[in-house]
């Protein structure tokens, strides 16, 4: 699981993943999302990457690195 997010989003998607089992799980941030929102994903032992400048910048690496792992580089939003 690949996700772009600004924070709200990202921790919905990690807390699911978590309950279901989904044991990868990747959310790519901007540099401009509040550390606290962060944070709140590594309490799902969620792998964080903070990339780009704004959001649009993190989608577009969510997407190249979905198409990288045979993902299609379907990412969502």
């Amino acid at each position: 699981m690949i996700a772009a997010s600004g924070g709200n989003h990202g921790a919905a998607v990690a807390y699911a993943a978590h309950k279901l089992g989904h044991k990868r799980r990747n959310f790519l941030f901007p540099v401009i999302t509040p550390k606290n929102k962060v944070d709140r994903l590594r309490q799902y032992d969620a792998s964080i990457t903070v990339t780009g400048n704004n959001y649009a910048e993190a989608l577009a690496a969510s997407r190249e690195r979905a198409a990288q792992s045979g993902g299609g580089g379907n990412s969502r939003v």
